[in-house]
């Protein structure tokens, strides 16, 4: 299976981010000029590239500012005064999108989905207010197998 990113913007007016991709069972398809096998497009509401969660310890507990270590699968009784220790994490949003249109071939070819899966009426622009469209810009004609 081979496809093509086409387009990464912003849908209007949620601001979601809007990916088209084209599709082919085999690369020299493709490569023949023949047109996609599959056409799709898809609608992220993506988190911040990064976020805050608390910290936690290698088996999983939730560490207050002092260290102390609190199993989450049974949270005792807080009393709502605890301070965490916090940690920023970076969400790869490129790789959630990749994930995201790897996965439709093959649920489209066990769904038997139509060929064309797009919305031609979702309003599109080029603003870019959470900074995605810049971030997964190197994708638009990015050509994978997998």
């Amino acid at each position: 299976m081979f496809y093509i990113v086409r387009e990464v913007s912003t849908q209007e007016p949620d601001g979601h981010t809007y990916v088209l991709a084209h599709y082919w069972k085999f690369k020299t398809h493709f490569q023949q000029g023949q047109p996609p096998a599959r056409v799709s497009d898809f609608l992220f509401d993506l988190p911040p590239q990064q976020v805050q969660r608390i910290k936690s310890d290698s088996q999983g507990r939730f560490l207050l500012e002092d260290g102390t270590a609190i199993d989450v699968s049974g949270l005792p009784a807080l009393t709502g005064l605890e301070v965490w220790q916090m940690e920023t994490v970076v969400i790869d949003r490129r790789a959630i999108i990749i994930e995201a249109v790897e996965a439709f071939w093959h649920d489209a070819e066990a769904n038997d989905y139509p060929s064309d899966h797009s919305n031609r009426q979702i309003q599109r622009s080029g603003r870019d207010p959470k900074g995605i469209t810049t971030e997964a810009s190197n994708l638009v004609g990015d050509k994978r197998l997998f």
